[in-house]
């Protein structure tokens, strides 16, 4: 195939070839993830410390911010190694690495997005958090910053209501202080501190979003390159396998929604719909398979109309879910008993008594129904987003099978 067989030309109007643009965006990918590692790196190393505390009433609460800085971490790094090949394979002009560039964005396009997308979800969540976490040691840095001076540790430091042993802040703070503002300074370095942390996440989100326009553009100037008739070629071969992406994720988010089945709410078939959409992925996957080497175009016909089928019900429970989503707060009105038993059942941070009967002021009242619902609503928008990124895993699969067909159809198919 060699230098002769990829396109160096240039397009119409254009000062670079498409592999010398690719090699110019590739690069331009790699700085992106370089930022995107460094700024999620130096958050994480921020709250390392109150992440790694546990207590005996929940976990560290890292969920969903911290995890989010995570994830988006290790997905830097395996970007900046996919710019890398870019580059070397845009170089070289190698087919090989080309292809293996081009298949390895269609894999990582969608958890980026999923991931940066979750930034500006998490928003709305955010103010909750750092409210349940304001008293964690982690917070020392936070609360120095947004604080009064000579306040970060002491009125700044108040407790949700006051906590154990007292009705309200109020009485927290006489008590220590003998003082009655600690609610209002703590609640002003609270609203600083939301403001910053909305911003560090919208900057977070828009560098991914960046990130994925980026990889977008390079799969277009990658078909170019190698020609669409060799993309199509291999696309065959290895659709199958990111048809297993989809399955991963129904079956994932299936589970994680398992405990909302013991929730009083409307939506509670969800869990089950989509361990079943991932059930019937896996079923249809041997079906294509057996379809595109028989080279049967009545079993083609009969996987794309199947496939077509899971393609609206993921769009159908997409659907559902934001709906459930914004629609929560007017649907769902959960007891006082209820909200601490989801708070302790999600294992939410600052609950004080979910391992203790008969506590006298209930198992969990550091949270409401409000940052409950969030909580939820939050669950169920990122479980929306996992079913759309679904779909485009499976739109995939049904081009490949009607090309193939339609290939088939005209005799011009030599093999799979």
């Amino acid at each position: 195939l060699g230098r002769k067989f990829v396109a160096l030309h240039r397009p119409p109007h254009c000062f670079l070839s498409y592999s010398r643009q690719l090699v110019f965006n590739s690069i331009v990918l790699v700085l992106c993830s370089v930022g995107l590692f460094a700024y999620s790196v130096t958050l994480v190393v921020i709250f390392e410390e109150g992440e790694e505390e546990q207590t005996d009433e929940g976990d560290s609460g890292g969920t969903p911010v911290y995890t989010n800085w995570l994830s988006l971490i290790v997905l830097a790094v395996l970007v900046i190694v996919l710019g890398v090949l870019g580059i070397i394979g845009a170089t070289r002009v190698s087919l090989q690495l080309l292809l293996a560039y081009f298949w390895l964005c269609v894999v990582a396009i969608a958890p980026v997005l999923l991931f940066s997308v979750s930034c500006f979800d998490i928003i709305e969540v955010v103010d909750t958090w750092i409210r349940h976490h304001w008293n964690d040691r982690a917070f020392r840095w936070v609360r120095s910053t947004f604080c009064t001076d000579g306040t970060a540790h002491d009125e700044c430091n108040a407790p949700i209501d006051g906590g154990t042993g007292f009705p309200n802040v109020t009485a927290w703070c006489v008590f220590n202080f003998n003082a009655t503002d600690c609610a209002s300074i703590r609640n002003e370095a609270q609203d600083d501190a939301v403001s910053w942390a909305q911003l560090l996440l919208t900057i977070q989100g828009c560098i991914g979003l960046l990130e994925v326009v980026q990889m977008g553009y390079a799969m277009a100037l990658a078909i170019f390159v190698i020609t669409k008739p060799i993309v199509v070629a291999t696309m065959n071969d290895i659709i199958n396998y990111l048809l297993l992406m989809p399955v991963a994720g129904c079956l994932a988010y299936g589970a994680f929604l398992w405990r909302h089945k013991g929730y009083e709410v409307d939506y509670t078939w969800v869990p089950d719909y989509f361990i079943t959409l991932g059930c019937a992925q896996i079923a249809l996957i041997p079906l294509g398979i057996l379809a595109a080497r028989s080279k049967s175009r009545q079993m083609l016909t009969a996987y794309e109309v199947l496939t077509a089928l899971v393609m609206g019900c993921l769009v159908a429970l997409s659907a559902a879910l934001y709906f459930f989503a914004y629609t929560l707060h007017r649907r769902f009105d959960p007891t006082t008993e209820q909200v601490e038993d989801i708070a302790c059942d999600m294992n939410l941070h600052d609950c004080c008594c979910c391992s203790l009967d008969d506590t006298g002021v209930g198992r969990c009242p550091e949270w409401g129904e409000t940052e409950i619902i969030e909580y939820l609503s939050l669950e169920l928008k990122l479980g929306g987003l996992v079913a759309i990124l679904s779909v485009l895993y499976v739109v995939g699969g049904l081009i490949t099978a009607d090309v193939l067909r339609k290939s088939l159809l005209d005799y011009r198919c030599d093999h799979i």
